[in-house]
């Protein structure tokens, strides 16, 4: 800490440094008593976490973000995220843009449907049907891991089905995708999503479609929840 205080410049990195030993002395959870024994006591803890929160409240960080925001460098740019969250910034508009310019970059999803909202996940969903060729996604069931870059547009799929469980009745031709996927995880991310949004928010043909899916569902655990879900059952 007082390497990184002393020094004339500093990075998002430092910042990072700084948050991690931040979370690490406030850890109520940790076995004090015996790091204390070690010298780790109470007074030293305190003095560090009033240090160290002076340090990281410094509006420098901020600016740092948001000089940095559009930054083309893959490694800063994760910086420049990580930093943002820890301190409440919005860049929401900057994953957009990203996400835009590259829409089968499958990480661009992940960011985006992180900072989705009731506001934004029309916007997100438009752009994904528009976009994502589905039809090479949904080939037909398999028990596939999805892994390598051959499943790069699944993954993007993933990303988006991962989340759409708080969205009851947005993006149905994304979740028909996902369950026409040789990837089993889409399947399963399909099948949880129409599960948290319950029968009344499903539509028009749906069950026709989920017991197609589920005479076909090469997956013995995929079968047995296709099957929970067209019973209005729990799924595992």
């Amino acid at each position: 800490i007082t390497h990184i205080e002393q020094r004339e410049s500093h990075t998002l990195n430092d910042f990072l440094v700084l948050h991690s030993i931040k979370r690490y002395l406030e850890d109520e959870d940790a076995n004090w008593k015996d790091r204390n024994e070690k010298g780790w006591t109470d007074g030293l803890k305190a003095d560090l976490i009033i240090d160290l929160h002076k340090i990281v409240s410094d509006p420098k960080w901020e600016k740092f973000v948001l000089d940095k925001q559009n930054s083309t460098d893959n490694e800063e740019f994760r910086q420049v995220d990580q930093v943002a969250g820890y301190l409440g910034i919005d860049i929401w508009e900057t994953h957009w843009k990203r996400l835009t310019e590259n829409p089968t970059e499958s990480g661009l999803w992940y960011n985006v449907m992180k900072n989705a909202s009731n506001e934004r996940i029309d916007r997100i969903l438009s752009l994904a049907e528009e976009k994502l060729p589905l039809d090479r996604i949904a080939t037909g069931p398999a028990d596939d891991l999805g892994l390598g870059e051959e499943y790069n547009l699944h993954s993007c799929l993933d990303y988006i089905l991962q989340d759409l469980n708080k969205y009851p009745s947005k993006g149905f031709e994304l979740i028909r995708a996902g369950l026409r996927s040789p990837v089993t995880r889409n399947r399963n991310m399909a099948i949880k999503a129409l599960s948290a949004w319950e029968m009344d928010n499903w539509p028009e043909g749906i069950k026709e479609i989920l017991e197609k899916a589920e005479s076909n569902e090469p997956n013995e655990e995929t079968k047995i929840n296709l099957r929970n879900l067209l019973n209005g059952q729990e799924i595992e």
